[in-house]
């Protein structure tokens, strides 16, 4: 099962095919749940800052399993890129 995962998106960002970016943390979700807490920006399951593999990471998503994260893309914007 996947009841206990969670995902943590360090540096998340959608890039525009001119090479323009904007961070996923400050692209509001039309919908979002978690099972448990609720999706959260720049932090993690605690509100505490996000850290990967001892990387500390400014922005980032946060989201519990099982979890659904819906954001209004735009058809400019195609490439999703993570840590």
């Amino acid at each position: 099962g996947s009841d206990y995962d969670q995902a943590v998106w360090g540096n998340a960002r959608l890039i525009a095919a001119d090479g323009s970016s904007v961070w996923l943390d400050e692209v509001p979700f039309e919908y979002g749940v978690a099972g448990w807490a609720k999706p959260k920006m720049n932090v993690n399951a605690y509100d505490h800052e996000i850290f990967i593999a001892g990387k500390e990471y400014q922005h980032g998503v946060f989201c519990h399993a099982n979890g659904t994260l819906v954001y209004p893309v735009k058809v400019n914007m195609y490439v999703l890129k993570l840590k």
